[in-house]
């Protein structure tokens, strides 16, 4: 009897003792981390510099009042489309205006109109009827809209890439994107910012307003065959002066590799260091923080 009691209390305490084996294991097992994988492509990449751009009309024609006088009639109204030599305004002179009870059968009693020199639309309008001008006032503003142009301020360190005629992107708030060229280059730099002002011209005409904040996309470099990887699987330390990937090997083993990078774009990066094989398995997502040859699970 003593011995079966001894028996049975040492089969208690290995069952007792195997339970948290098994338990450990199985929480290991749900503690391994899961991470999306892709293989490198080789592609063409493009980089580009992305800089923030305003519209501007690069010519306006201003109108001026011809002579001294009383504004008797206005004939366009605001944002009309103007048409060259078209009635703009009439004007008496203080003489005329004062005989205005007198029937107008002469030429002192009549109004002079001022008339618009160019095409385009009414932008400014300074006066109204009954207003009084003097010779050389500024009356009203007609932008000419095929003269619109961005405005962009580069940063010298990229002077190199600013050409003019070289084709860029013009990207609206809408997402919209427009071809354009790079029009003129002001020869002067901003003392603080060391910016340089660029401007930009669409390719083909579009009405845009101005002062519209766009974006201008410049092709900076392109290699054909480049070995690249998704931005995503890219990682770095604080100070980003080291980059590495976690490579997956026998499907389970996450083991580092640092890398030297080259063209970088919105998607992915070129590395061209070390040689990576197209059938190469590295992780591109749930790799951040993962120490030197981690076990995972992929899933994807």
């Amino acid at each position: 009897m003593k011995y079966s009691i001894i028996i049975v209390a040492l089969v208690f305490n290995l069952l007792v003792a195997c339970n948290p084996t098994k338990n450990t294991a199985a929480d290991e097992q749900k503690n391994i981390p899961e991470v999306e994988c892709a293989n490198p492509q080789i592609k063409t990449l493009n980089e580009y510099i992305v800089l923030n751009g305003v519209t501007s009309f690069l010519q306006k024609e201003v109108v001026r009042s011809t002579v001294t006088g009383y504004i008797t009639e206005v004939f366009p109204t605001m944002g009309e489309h103007i048409v060259q030599n078209q009635k703009l305004f009439a004007v008496k002179t203080s003489e005329a205006y004062a005989m205005n009870s007198v029937k107008d059968t002469n030429l002192f009693t009549r109004s002079i109109f001022i008339k618009s020199n160019k095409s385009g639309i009414l932008s400014a309008l300074h006066v109204q009827q009954g207003t009084y001008t003097q010779q050389g006032d500024v009356l009203a503003e007609i932008t000419q809209p095929e003269n619109l142009v961005i405005q962009v301020n580069v940063p010298y360190e990229n002077n190199d890439v600013i050409k003019l005629g070289k084709a860029c992107q013009l990207v609206l708030p809408d997402g919209k994107q427009l071809p354009a060229t790079i029009f003129r280059i002001m020869p002067l730099v901003d003392k603080m910012s060391q910016t340089q002002s660029v401007f930009v011209k669409l390719s083909t005409y579009s009405e845009l307003p101005e002062n519209l904040n766009v974006i201008i996309s410049i092709l900076k470099r392109s290699k054909d065959k480049a070995l690249s990887v998704p931005n995503s699987a890219v990682l770095t330390n604080e100070t980003q002066d080291k980059f590495w990937l976690m490579k997956l090997v026998n499907d389970t083993l996450a083991v580092e590799v640092p890398i030297t990078k080259g063209i970088v774009n919105d998607s992915e990066t070129e590395i061209l260091t070390p040689i990576l094989l197209p059938n190469d398995i590295i992780i591109t997502k749930g790799a951040y923080g993962l120490p030197d040859s981690s076990v995972v699970k992929k899933v994807k």
